[in-house]
């Protein structure tokens, strides 16, 4: 078997910048199935406290709490506290900061490693 085509100094720093952020608590916050109808839902509410997405997404709130205190670590949502409620919402400008840091590092990967797949869509 050929040895493969040893990588650029480029194309690792390229690589290790995606990895780092496929590996991030953002990609974590992500990943898992309750924490995305989580999003959906406040996506949908806009704005909503743990009783009222706990409801919609059909789990105990204990289980709404665990996941949102994930979602507040990565920066993609956030909370207010108003008296004794406290309401979450979707951090957007950090949210697409994140998923526009991830395409970045794809097309700059691809640009190094394979050339021949970055089509202008112009």
């Amino acid at each position: 078997m050929p040895n493969p085509k040893p990588i650029s100094k480029q194309s690792k720093i390229v690589t290790n910048r995606l990895v780092k952020a496929l590996d991030s608590k953002f990609f974590k916050a992500l990943s898992d199935p309750t924490r995305l109808e989580i999003l959906k839902q406040l996506l949908l509410l806009q704005r909503a406290d743990i009783g009222a997405i706990a409801a919609r997404c059909h789990v105990h709130r204990s289980v709404v709490s665990r996941h949102l205190a994930i979602m507040r670590e990565a920066g993609i949502i956030t909370m207010e506290k108003e008296g004794r409620n406290s309401f979450y919402q979707l951090n957007a400008v950090e949210f697409i900061r994140r998923f526009e840091e991830v395409t970045s590092n794809a097309c700059a990967l691809a640009e190094v490693c394979c050339p021949w797949a970055c089509i202008d869509s112009e």
